[in-house]
């Protein structure tokens, strides 16, 4: 049961027209994976100069801030909007039960004298 000679013909001219394909995609995707490499090099580098900042409360990304320094370490603590909003809230509270509290004991000293 040999092929055709019409079918063996197509399959070679197939295969032999997919072989320059396949060299081109090969040669793409190692240009695309040394580029990759690069690009990751130079990310590790830069990062080496910069902080990144979290917040000390909830530790989500901030932000980045370039070293100024030698300093140790790859993070930096910093507070994001919706932590300091719920920080400020409770300082005010404190504040004002603390100003309640004072009144009270101002009242009571007073009523005793």
């Amino acid at each position: 049961m040999s092929a055709s000679p019409l079918l063996q013909t197509l399959e070679e001219e197939l295969g032999v027209n997919m072989l320059p394909q396949r060299d081109a995609l090969q040669r793409r995707f190692l240009y695309f994976q040394t580029k990759y490499r690069e690009y990751q090099e130079q990310f590790l580098a830069l990062r080496q100069c910069y902080l990144q900042i979290e917040c000390a409360w909830c530790k989500t990304h901030i932000g980045w801030k370039r070293k100024t320094a030698a300093v140790p370490g790859e993070t930096s603590h910093g507070i994001c909007p919706p932590c300091a909003t719920d920080i400020l809230r409770k300082i005010q509270a404190a504040k004002r039960r603390g100003h309640a509290e004072r009144a009270t004991v101002y009242a009571r000293m007073t009523q005793a004298a």
